[in-house]
């Protein structure tokens, strides 16, 4: 892996760790520079410290009802959204970057494919980011608390559903997710970028302005 690819993976790494303490994020990033753990392992690290000290305002009524109703629901269908738009950019970016060669790259139908599709994934990635912005929005109109678990909970399942949920790709594209990158990293990446940064975007703009 490049380092400019680890760089962008730590940079995510840390906007996932603004769900924590200021304290306790100095301590676990790092704790988390010196380890050799994946990506998704310190984002699932981070995210289940962020959950079980958001655990504790859940004894509130108002805060347990939130999560239960707003958080859960919301974080899964922006999750399961992200790793649907994730297998389609997946296959496209393959065959685009993949594959490329001098011969293809002078065919016109490449070309003509590419610019095709590309406006559709684009629109695909700006709505699924729309939908987070506004996700974190109404969450943050119930509680900063609310808002704050329900970008934990993003990270969570961005983290771990791409370990746990087994792949279900026709046989056509066994090609590209049979690379780690497209099959785990990739759904894992897509989601922290147009789900998670825009939902931590509204709880941060949400806290500049009361400030």
């Amino acid at each position: 892996m490049g380092a400019s690819v680890r760089r962008a993976l730590w940079l995510v790494t840390e906007w996932v760790a603004r769900g924590l303490a200021p304290h306790e994020r100095e301590a676990v990033l790092g704790d988390l520079a010196e380890s050799n753990r994946t990506f998704a392992a310190s984002v699932g690290d981070i995210a289940g410290l962020a959950l079980r000290r958001g655990a504790a305002s859940c004894t509130e009524p108002r805060t347990a009802i939130a999560f239960f109703v707003l958080v859960l629901p919301l974080s899964f269908l922006l999750t399961a959204l992200a790793r649907s738009t994730a297998s389609s950019v997946a296959i496209s970016l393959w065959f685009w970057i993949d594959n490329a060669d001098t011969h293809l790259l002078q065919n016109a139908g490449f070309w003509v494919g590419v610019t095709d599709v590309m406006p559709r994934l684009l629109s695909a990635c700006a709505m699924l980011a729309f939908y987070a912005w506004s996700a974190g929005t109404l969450a943050v109109c119930v509680s900063r608390t609310t808002a704050r678990l329900l970008c934990v909970m993003i990270a969570l399942m961005a983290a771990v559903w791409p370990v746990f949920s087994a792949p279900r790709y026709g046989p056509q594209n066994d090609a590209v997710f049979h690379l780690t990158f497209y099959r785990v990293v990739f759904p894992c990446l897509l989601p922290c970028i147009f789900v998670l940064l825009p939902a931590l975007f509204a709880l941060r703009t949400s806290r500049m302005e009361n400030a």
